[in-house]
């Protein structure tokens, strides 16, 4: 568990009391997983998703509450977690920075200088040869992967991410003024929302790789999970936004595989003996598929490919804004997305596909076990969550042999492909997967581009000549003394009562 010691430093220094808390470290690490895109919470806005288990053992069994000063609110917000009768409609606790522990974030982040991460010792994080951890996300040894190294440090284009900045910047500030012009943003598959979150990886990802021990490089570490996939750890290049990595990896090649999910789900429905027509032409043709689905519901084509992934993963056909496909496109769309032929088709091979494929796969303890051997955590799982579960096996081990044909060559890890040094023959890979998994999978192949260009385009209009600096960035007073709600900073363990008054303001922070 590492921190960045800016963070730790700003912390100590502009925080009263927070050297006195026994479990700073703690907070410090939770306040840092804000920028962690895996940690984002999916019902309250701002917020990070920690499960109850990895609390205790962060804090002990009260630790936190006590840190926090419940029923206050020193360091986060506590949004209340639910327990729905369907699963899918549960949550966890949301924990989102109060004011002040956001702007020492924001402060750590922006403030120029590398990012050194540290450990609670404040040793420097230690870099392994192997990207890939021994162990699991629960601590068992990994029995996969075995003889492939994948590097742990991932050369990038420093130059080019340190030019993005202006980019990012300027579409914050047009943003900002009401003067982006959203439709030209979706046109690229960028949303106006994205930009600040892309600013602040591209932020992060030039401290760390002006780190000295690994100068011009960015550190991952890849956790084998459940179902067999590997995550990277943090914020990294696996889960960062995609325009990030194109700017950070330009020049190198990407392999993909072509509507993975899809092409799993097909044929492993046809050796139970269940056809999948509408799914077989959308994996033979996706991109007309996409298009005639685009064009009658008027949306883009990359939109579209998001919702029909999202139909793959179990997406409910519900018009609430608080369902997935509603919220990406709006309850008008999304009624007329549902009731389009080729969607009702695609509906209808998925539930079929899903309902042969449960029945007959094999089971361990009465939990279903993927082709990476690894076993479902839930039986009483919803079916969408467990054909996931057995997709993504298959996934795993696509990956893996594609891996081992490519050798030293792999750069990065995705969870459907990876990132080489060179252009790999895509035959070579659907050859390799196909002897290894029995399953036939075309991949794409494609040379990275930055999207810079591009970007530069929306500066090309009327708008951005009227475009105003904002020179009052970092004088903008965000103290929030009316809100009597809150408890502020004190340096006892013991939790105050009622509300106190606030310290004096650092004139610094």
């Amino acid at each position: 568990m590492y921190v960045p010691d800016k963070l730790l430093k700003i912390l100590l220094e502009h925080i009263p009391g927070f050297a006195l808390d026994r479990h700073a470290f703690e907070i410090a690490w939770m306040l840092w997983e804000r920028t962690n895109p895996r940690r984002r919470h999916r019902r309250f806005d701002q917020a990070i998703s920690v499960s109850h288990k990895r609390l205790r053992s962060l804090f002990g069994e009260h630790g936190f509450r006590q840190a926090n000063r419940h029923p206050g609110h020193r360091y986060f917000f506590v949004h209340s977690a639910q327990n729905a009768p369907r699963k899918q409609d549960s949550f966890t606790n949301g924990y989102a920075p109060v004011p002040w522990m956001q702007k020492a974030l924001e402060w750590s982040i922006e403030r120029p200088g590398p990012i050194a991460m540290v450990d609670r010792q404040g040793k420097a994080q230690r870099i392994e040869a192997n990207a890939i951890q021994s162990t699991d996300f629960q601590g068992q040894r990994v029995r996969r992967w075995r003889g492939i190294t994948v590097p742990s440090l991932i050369e990038v284009n420093r130059a080019s991410l340190e030019s993005s900045v202006e980019v990012w910047l300027r579409l914050c500030n047009l943003r900002s003024q009401g003067l982006l012009d959203d439709s030209a943003l979706n046109a690229m598959g960028l949303k106006a929302t994205s930009i600040p979150i892309a600013l602040q990886q591209t932020q992060i990802f030039i401290g760390l790789a002006s780190n000295p021990r690994h100068l011009g490089c960015l550190p991952i570490k890849y956790t084998l999970h459940e179902s067999g996939r590997l995550y990277g750890q943090g914020l990294n290049l696996q889960s960062c936004k995609r325009e990030v990595r194109q700017v950070a990896l330009e020049g190198l090649w990407d392999a993909d595989i072509s509507a993975c999910h899809f092409a799993i789900m097909t044929q492993m429905a046809k050796g139970f003996g269940c056809e999948c027509d509408a799914i077989d032409a959308y994996v033979a043709d996706k991109k007309s598929f996409r298009q005639s689905i685009a064009q009658d519901v008027g949306m883009l084509v990359s939109t579209t490919k998001k919702l029909i992934n999202a139909l793959g993963y179990g997406a409910r056909e519900s018009l609430s804004p608080r369902t997935a496909i509603a919220a990406e496109i709006g309850a008008v769309r999304a009624e007329v997305f549902f009731k389009h032929p080729l969607v009702l088709a695609l509906k209808q091979d998925i539930h079929g596909a899903t309902k042969a494929i449960l029945k007959g796969s094999p089971r361990r303890s009465n939990r279903l076990i993927n082709l990476a051997n690894r076993l479902a955590r839930d039986a009483s799982r919803s079916g969408a969550s467990q054909m996931s579960h057995l997709l993504q096996g298959v996934e795993a081990v696509a990956l893996e042999a594609a891996v081992r044909h490519v050798g030293g060559d792999v750069v990065l890890l995705q969870h459907d492909g990876f990132t080489a040094m060179r252009r790999i023959d895509p035959d070579a890979l659907r050859q390799a997967v196909l002897h290894d998994t029995g399953y036939d999978l075309r991949f794409e192949v494609e040379q990275i581009e930055s999207p810079m260009g591009r970007l530069l385009q929306l500066f090309c209009t009327k708008s951005v000549n009227q475009e105003k600096v904002n020179s009052n960035k970092y004088l903008d007073h965000f103290w929030p003394i009316s809100l009597g709600t809150l408890v502020a900073w004190t340096p006892e363990d013991v939790p105050p009562v009622n509300p106190i008054p606030l310290p004096p303001i650092d004139s610094s922070f």
